[in-house]
């Protein structure tokens, strides 16, 4: 019949279509048909461009922090200065205060990375970049310049107090790795907070916390067992141990067994050194294993906080006119034609309408 045949005419048409897109789409080469066709470096360094950017363009302010970073050195260096070798309790709170200076000075920046994020969700909503790539981009330029003050601070610090020689390439990893920890950290709680007011308070309660549960400020044997955990999560905490272990037990001058120091409570034990003996008074650990755990963890921090804020930053959008991203949909060199040729149906279609209507009336 006729109606069959325009049935079997349209189905062929159909299928003529369908090949056709097919032809059009394997045209397009993969990478075209893909979010994000280049590879993760690539994105990685232009990131990383970009912030060396806007570093140059705000010298004052990263000279501000390797100022402020000399100055505060040599204040905490002619606080303890030359520290005689059985001062071992000042030596504490001076690798307390090391431990804590550099770590929590990320603090401030956190207004500047909340306004830096408003900028971050246009670029990835237009698919500028992989989030991630965002993340290690700013990064691989933080950290070094995270190192330089921390070669600045500890050189002041050090050399004045009178720390071991032998020992400050350990001194200055357990710094850094505090400080660059610490820094993903609030970069992380810039990427979760919907705002400045909401994360400095927040990131501060946190440090309260880190800070009150190191060990320096409670002894460890009386932090109650309900809040012993924050003992083990805290970076402060974990940099402590490694720079006490560091000086006390890895350094050549507190390996020697002095008789007045082991009348002390605890070291009678004829094995032990004088650095071990210092260490347990104040229930440290002593074992040298814990500089290398402690290193190991606060590397571990520094990714997890990292990975929890490109996961935030990829997932959350505080304003409004950001919407989270999608991904790109590839438009083939066809798909126009297509297009045109459905308007062209729908078109006739309100036609054929308007013409039976007013045949109607």
């Amino acid at each position: 019949s006729v109606k069959e045949e325009e049935d079997e005419q349209d189905d062929d048409e159909q299928d003529d279509d369908e090949e056709d897109d097919d032809e059009e789409d394997a045209e397009w080469p993969a990478e075209y048909r893909i979010e994000f066709p280049l590879s993760f470096g690539f994105y990685a360094r232009a990131n990383a461009a970009r912030k060396l950017r806007e570093i140059r363009g705000r010298p004052s302010f990263t000279a501000s922090k390797f100022v402020t970073a000399a100055v505060v050195g040599v204040a905490t260096g002619t606080l303890f200065y030359d520290l005689d070798y059985g001062d071992y309790r000042t030596k504490f709170g001076l690798c307390f205060s090391n431990a804590m200076f550099l770590g929590l000075s990320g603090l401030a920046g956190i207004p500047a990375l909340i306004e830096r994020r408003r900028c971050f969700y246009k670029m990835r909503g237009a698919g500028f970049f992989p989030t991630s790539s965002f993340v290690v981009g700013n990064f691989l330029v933080d950290a070094p310049l995270t190192a330089l003050e921390a070669v600045v601070f500890t050189n002041a610090t050090y050399w004045l107090s009178g720390l071991s020689a032998s020992v400050f390439g350990g001194f200055f990893l357990i710094v850094f790795l505090v400080a660059v920890s610490m820094t993903q950290f609030f970069g992380a709680v810039a990427a979760v907070a919907p705002s400045s007011q909401i994360a400095q308070p927040a990131a501060g309660l946190v440090i309260v916390l880190t800070v009150l549960f190191s060990g320096f400020i409670i002894a460890r044997k009386d932090i109650p067992t309900l809040w012993s955990w924050l003992y083990w999560f805290s970076p402060i905490a974990w940099g402590l141990r490694s720079l006490l272990v560091n000086e006390f037990r890895y350094a050549h001058t507190y390996r020697r067994r002095s008789s007045g120091v082991h009348t002390l409570p605890g070291c009678e034990d004829a094995s032990i050194s004088d650095g071990e003996c210092f260490l347990r008074q104040y229930d440290y650990q002593s074992d040298k294993i814990w500089f290398a755990l402690g290193a190991v963890v606060l590397a571990a921090y520094t990714v997890l906080f990292s990975v929890l804020q490109s996961i935030a930053l990829d997932r959350l959008r505080h304003d409004s006119y950001a919407p989270p991203p999608t991904p790109l949909v590839v438009v083939g060199p066809g798909d126009d034609d297509h297009a045109k040729r459905d308007d062209d149906d729908d078109d006739e279609k309100d036609d054929d309408h308007e013409r039976g209507h007013h045949h109607h009336q």
